[in-house]
């Protein structure tokens, strides 16, 4: 599924309790969905493994999911400048879903820094 870009502005950032680094994508405006409103979060495009024993992800990098709502969203955050996509992946599940690595990009990682300035993961 092929989907716009999703600008680093649309993000908002988050810490699993697993320090893993959450990515909610967020509709500021309220035009985004007919249903939706300003300030609404739309999604979470990434998804903590770590509690369930998959490799924690090195930092400033993320495991994205790929599967149901979420298909095409991966590559819509690498359209907006928002990660990169490393070579990893991660099988998750009994069938086959996969989680795919990928890196905050400089910009994004500035940006997950203001956004917790002052927290501990």
């Amino acid at each position: 599924m092929t989907r716009a870009p999703i600008p680093l502005s649309a993000i908002d950032f988050a810490l699993y309790p697993s320090g893993e680094i959450a990515i909610m994508i967020v509709d500021r405006e309220g035009d985004e969905d007919p249903n939706s409103f300003p300030g609404e979060r739309l999604g979470v495009a990434t998804t903590a493994l770590v509690e369930a024993g998959y490799p924690r992800p090195a930092p400033g990098c993320v495991w994205l999911k790929t599967w149901s709502e979420n298909r095409g969203i991966a590559e819509a955050l690498v359209a907006g400048g928002v990660v990169e996509l490393n070579s990893e992946v991660c099988m998750v599940g009994p069938f086959g879903a996969q989680a795919w690595g990928a890196r905050l990009t400089p910009a994004a990682l500035q940006e997950f820094k203001r956004q917790h300035a002052g927290r501990s993961p």
